[in-house]
């Protein structure tokens, strides 16, 4: 186990999606290496940020392991940011991959029930 980037887990990109733009503007002028040629989501960060407010989750293959794929939702708290993120590993091309997401939004709207939060 280690310590990764925000920009290279999905669970950090959820976190970062559901943050206010103050604090991705922040983000991104302390980590320029996010929007870098050789980044894979370098095309337009801000705009793979929307998409996943968008979607309302996170996937990513291969960004921490090659065999796997990267899930997350965010758990919104009392302002509609998000105060977590629930996230599970799968393997890649995992065939229930899209009943997972619908379970992991269940969840978090539950616990962000709990926390006063609104639900996205």
């Amino acid at each position: 186990a280690g310590r990764m980037p925000v920009h290279r887990t999905s669970l950090g990109m959820v976190l970062l999606a559901y943050s206010p733009n103050h604090v991705q503007e922040s983000y991104l002028n302390r980590h320029p290496e996010a929007v870098a040629a050789a980044d894979p989501v370098s095309f337009d960060f801000r705009r793979h940020l929307a998409q996943i407010r968008l979607r309302g989750y996170a996937a990513f293959d291969g960004r921490v392991d090659a065999d796997t794929t990267g899930i997350a939702v965010p758990v919104p708290g009392p302002q509609g940011n998000a105060q977590a993120a629930l996230g599970v590993v799968v393997p890649l091309g995992f065939e229930n991959f899209q009943s997972v997401v619908p379970a992991l939004m269940t969840a978090a709207r539950g616990i962000s029930r709990t926390i006063g939060g609104t639900p996205a």
